[in-house]
């Protein structure tokens, strides 16, 4: 009697060890995947860690410049419309100008606009991502100086494409090295104005970091 209750306890013993690591098993969790990314993401934006004051105060400029980009890259401010404006104002300061010298000054203003538009828009990225207060002494990031420029270059490419599907309008790479252009000069202008501020609170120069 007590070998066969020993048998049968054995068994049982048997069939929970068994249990046990079939449920170890399918406990193991699966290795995170694209899917698990986008909800860690999604779970982020959602708990109360999210700072919906901050992301107002520093990324909704940021949508509202491109908004703005885009706007300016449909019929509204193509270069029919500009002359309109910029033409009389020239004439009713300059009589005797010249058709061609308008051109030129159309021209240039077009594209200096291009430039500030990506200037002030990689500013805003920069802004938005390293949230610099007054006071403000933190060490300048190249990284995130790149991040800046990269959104900003990302955006004046998408920004040529959709003018080609814009009638009176036309998509140009030379506008996308301008646009280019404007962003880096701001941002390397940004970087001497931190070593100067710096250098007049009697800090040391804010290193290059990353």
């Amino acid at each position: 009697m007590r070998q066969a209750l020993q048998k049968s306890g054995g068994r049982v013993n048997a069939v929970n060890d068994r249990r046990f690591v079939s449920d170890r098993h399918f406990s193991v969790p699966p290795r995170p995947g694209w899917f698990h990314s986008c909800a860690a993401r999604a779970n982020f934006v959602l708990s109360p860690q999210f700072n919906m004051r901050l992301w107002i105060k520093y990324w909704l400029p940021v949508l509202a410049w491109m908004a703005m980009i885009f706007i300016a890259s449909t019929r509204m401010l193509s270069a029919d419309q500009t002359s309109r404006i910029i033409g009389p104002v020239l004439r009713f300061f300059f009589p005797d100008i010249e058709d061609a010298a308008i051109q030129s000054v159309q021209f240039a203003f077009r594209k200096a606009a291009h430039a500030t538009e990506y200037a002030v828009l990689a500013l805003l990225v920069w802004r938005a991502r390293v949230k610099p207060s007054r006071g403000d002494h933190r060490p300048w990031s190249w990284n995130e100086a790149g991040i800046a420029f990269a959104v900003s270059l990302a955006y004046a490419i998408s920004d040529e494409i959709h003018q080609n599907y814009v009638p009176s309008r036309q998509g140009m790479a030379s506008d996308v090295v301008i646009d280019a252009a404007g962003a880096a000069a701001a941002l390397l202008l940004l970087r001497a104005l931190a070593g100067w501020r710096n250098r007049q609170a009697g800090l040391r120069p804010a290193s290059a970091r990353d």
